[in-house]
């Protein structure tokens, strides 16, 4: 069985590598203005300014992530920061994938204010997971020292 595994995956990974090959040699797939302008920003305004003077096709201001995501700004980075540690214990593949796509979320949004819609999803899970790790650790902080509280007080009240 792990061999069939194994068979397959390398069928899988050869059968990519040479639809890719077959892509960029024919020359059937061609990179668009506006994807060139995502990998190079300064590409649409030098070679097709038709795509540079659209406003969807600016870059995104800062005040527009703040009218767009409120208050999830603060707690953005905290999400980062708890997918990127291994401080906790349920640090996983699947907090790895949300910290990358955050990354590549927030790139591509600051090069076009069209795709401040890719960062929004992004944007709640990463600051639902820095809001859970804060409450988690808050309410385990209150919790020992509520404990540490009953304990002095029954020795206290048992002299």
């Amino acid at each position: 069985m792990e061999v069939l595994g194994r068979i397959l995956i390398t069928v899988a990974v050869a059968g990519f590598f040479a639809l890719f090959l077959l892509l960029v040699f024919s020359g059937v797939s061609k990179w668009g203005g506006r994807s060139m302008s995502l990998l190079d920003p300064t590409y649409a305004s030098k070679f097709i300014p038709i795509i540079a003077s659209v406003s969807e096709h600016q870059a995104t201001t800062w005040t527009s992530y703040f009218f767009d995501l409120h208050f999830l700004m603060v707690l953005i980075p905290v999400g980062f920061f708890f997918c990127c540690t291994g401080q906790t214990e349920s640090t996983n593949y699947g907090k790895i994938f949300i910290a990358l796509y955050g990354i590549l979320a927030i790139y591509f949004s600051c090069v076009m204010i069209r795709l401040m819609l890719v960062v929004a999803p992004v944007g709640c899970v990463l600051a639902a997971i820095g809001a859970s790790e804060l409450i988690q650790r808050f309410s385990k902080s209150i919790r020992d020292s509520i404990k540490s509280w009953l304990n002095v007080m029954t020795q206290i009240l048992t002299v």
